[in-house]
């Protein structure tokens, strides 16, 4: 009896102890190519873009490598199925690329996404610069977990980016010197995954203290009794 029960309260703590996964996809083309209506929505450069969904919080920031250091610009929402990207040019009055070809991912730029949780990077959909499909060269990447930001490492551009690195911020930068379009490069949509704990009650607890109890006072009595 006594080993059942312990069963029973190690499988409900355990279950109860299971993490909850929640994805989030923020698509960039959308907020970009949405109507007026949504506020988050249509072209326009941010010194710090912000975006939520479900339940899942994004920031994305936009520097130029210049003069040997990080120097922000923009984070940009290109429309005509492009995304994200970082406009280097500043910004119109109306928040638009003063420079309509600065608002790709093109060389020295590097655009920082950062969430208010930790997250695992499932997918990232990429555009090339003339908004298409077809990519050259790699790009690099760099991921914040941990109060410390990692190495710099390459990873092939393609279309379809797939992945299960963790994080709380990452980092996309362009290495390629080059006016070709298909070495440079838009964030069309990104899809993350959340994970939390379930807090388990103190009931819980409490329930198992008495169970446990109940059963060294049985214990006692038994010893007790054997004795005499």
């Amino acid at each position: 009896m006594l080993k059942t029960i312990l069963r029973m309260i190690v499988f409900l703590l355990f279950f109860m102890q299971l993490p909850i996964v929640t994805a989030a996809t923020f698509d960039f083309v959308r907020y970009a190519d949405g109507t007026s209506s949504s506020p988050e929505n249509n072209e326009q450069g941010y010194k710090v873009f912000r975006v939520s969904e479900d339940n899942i919080a994004l920031q994305a920031r936009g520097y130029k490598w210049k003069k040997n250091k990080w120097q922000q610009t923009s984070a940009y929402l290109d429309h005509g199925n492009a995304g994200l990207a970082v406009c280097n040019s500043g910004l119109t009055k109306s928040g638009q690329c003063k420079v309509s070809s600065d608002d790709s991912m093109s060389f020295q730029k590097m655009l920082w996404l950062s969430f208010d949780q930790v997250v695992s990077l499932n997918q990232v959909i990429f555009r090339n610069g003339q908004h298409g499909t077809s990519f050259k060269g790699n790009f690099k990447m760099t991921v914040f977990s941990e109060g410390s930001w990692g190495s710099w490492k390459n990873y092939k551009l393609t279309h379809i980016f797939n992945t299960n690195l963790m994080g709380e911020a990452f980092a996309f930068y362009n290495p390629m010197k080059s006016n070709n379009k298909k070495k440079q490069f838009y964030l069309s949509s990104m899809t993350v995954s959340g994970v939390s704990s379930v807090p388990i009650p103190g009931a819980i607890w409490l329930f198992g203290s008495v169970i446990l109890g109940f059963f060294a006072v049985g214990k006692r009595k038994e010893a007790a009794v054997l004795a005499s």
